[in-house]
């Protein structure tokens, strides 16, 4: 259902901004969208751990650090 006097800027005869945006293919950032860079992140540095031989208590940003300046001190890989 077209929306009242709605004509497409683009010229694509669209019914709506939502299918004009949707055939473009055109994603921008949610909130939710932070969050799995951030997981990414954080998993990223306990797998890069993992792969050196350490075990940290868990993929916590805070146990990973704290695994891996163990490991440092004692100069042999960190197990919780």
């Amino acid at each position: 259902m077209a929306e009242a006097g709605y004509q497409c800027p683009c010229g694509g005869g669209h019914e709506t901004w939502g299918a004009c945006i949707r055939a473009k293919r055109i994603q921008y950032p949610t909130a939710s969208h932070g969050h799995f860079v951030k997981r990414a992140k954080v998993l990223g540095r306990y797998e890069w751990a993992r792969r050196q031989g350490i075990q940290p208590q868990s993929p916590l940003t805070r146990h990973v650090t704290k695994a891996i300046r163990r490991s440092d001190a004692a100069g042999e890989p960190y197990r919780a």
